[in-house]
């Protein structure tokens, strides 16, 4: 995985922060007592953020993953096979795919400090 930030897993817990705070902190055993804090979230959504934080790991290793298994079935790769009877259906999926490839690389160019 690429990217200048603090691997994970992250959790999100509410055992260190008052009412209405939650901690993103590296889940680790390394780290068991008091991990590295990633970030604090207050308020009252404070608990859904933190919790959307810390799976961002998660999910930039999900987009990688989905933006290789596209750009090889769609973008680089023919798709006729699974649409042979319906061409229309297969140039529709094929725009959608470059559209998505395309937005996933823009993504991971910028969570890896990179232009697009």
């Amino acid at each position: 995985m690429s990217g200048g930030y603090t691997k994970g897993p992250w959790a999100a817990n509410d055992q260190h922060s008052g009412a209405n705070a939650w901690r993103v902190e590296v889940a680790s055993e390394a780290w068991s007592n008091d991990g590295w804090i990633i970030a604090e979230c207050l308020g009252p959504d404070a608990k859904a953020n933190a919790r959307l934080i810390a799976a961002a790991p998660c999910l930039v290793e999900a987009l990688r993953e989905s933006h290789e298994v596209l750009s090889a079935m769609f973008v680089e790769g023919p798709v006729d096979v699974a649409f042979a009877g319906n061409p229309h259906q297969c140039d529709a999926l094929e725009a959608q795919a470059r559209a998505v490839t395309k937005t996933a690389r823009a993504l991971l160019a910028k969570i890896d400090g990179e232009k697009a």
